[in-house]
């Protein structure tokens, strides 16, 4: 490790390479979709439009999706429709969750 004038020992530091495998997977295109508005939205909910990126986590036996610039935000079904949220409310319905934003017109892909 550089500390800005000498390179310092890190005996617990070790460097192996990666198989083609572990590259391929690595380099892999993920899963992703634009959420996007033909109006202008007022904030917070302008925040919930971008690009999003699919995790392995499932909510009501759908995929959820994180946003890949806001990573508090998540779109996932609350077990009768898509909703934009904050990390603490994933799967919850917009009765139980603070801010829950239904992401309208969500296209079937996303099941």
């Amino acid at each position: 490790m550089w500390d800005g004038r000498v390179w310092l020992s890190q005996p617990l530091l070790t460097c192996s390479a990666a198989t083609a495998e572990e590259l391929a997977a690595a380099l892999e295109p993920q899963p992703a979709l634009l959420l996007d508005c033909s109006e202008t939205l007022a904030s917070p909910a302008a925040s919930d439009l971008g690009w999003y990126t699919l995790t392995e986590r499932r909510v009501s036996g759908r995929p959820v999706w994180r946003h890949a610039v806001h990573a508090d935000r998540w779109l996932a079904f609350d077990g009768s429709r898509w909703l934009c949220q904050l990390t603490e409310c994933v799967g919850l319905s917009t009765e139980r969750a603070p801010r829950s934003l239904p992401a309208h017109r969500a296209d079937a892909s996303l099941v």
